[in-house]
């Protein structure tokens, strides 16, 4: 569940990064990431609602909150070595080097700044959290109804 509010976070800053659009990024990419930020936030219900049914106790929660804080980021910019590794177009790049581009890509305003899943953390650990306060599901239904992959798929 504390995964889940964590992409239905960046879902909901993908669904709203106007940026990509005034630096050209490319449309099928662009709508590929927020087709799959709009169902982030869309179903960012279920694993909670789970966990409430089979009635996980708030010190799990909390648990499983900071370890999901401490390492989602950094799980993201080891997938994101990866990837870069085996591009043959781009430079190879150390994890610091990742964080550099990271926080200009964030000033630029192209993604959130990093430390932002810890800057999550007081919410994740109130007595009134809620998957509600991130995103907002009719934005998220609508950008699915009119995605042009999400069209083509269904056409």
């Amino acid at each position: 569940a504390i995964i889940e509010h964590l992409t239905a976070y960046y879902g909901d800053f993908i669904l709203n990064c106007h940026e990509w659009d005034r630096r050209g990024a490319d449309p099928v990419i662009r709508d590929l990431y927020r087709w799959h930020g709009a169902e982030e936030i869309e179903h960012r219900f279920v694993a909670y609602d789970v966990a409430e049914y089979f009635g996980i106790k708030r010190y799990q929660k909390n648990i499983a909150a900071i370890l999901a804080a401490i390492l989602y980021e950094p799980i993201l910019l080891f997938a994101m070595r990866a990837l870069v590794k085996h591009d043959p177009a781009l430079p190879k790049m150390g994890y610091l080097r990742l964080i550099r581009e990271w926080r200009g890509a964030a000033r630029r305003g192209t993604l959130p700044p990093f430390g932002t899943m810890l800057r999550q953390l007081p919410h994740l650990l109130s007595k009134s959290y809620s998957p509600a306060r991130v995103g907002n599901t009719a934005q998220a239904v609508a950008y699915l109804a009119q995605s042009p992959a999400a069209r083509a798929f269904a056409a």
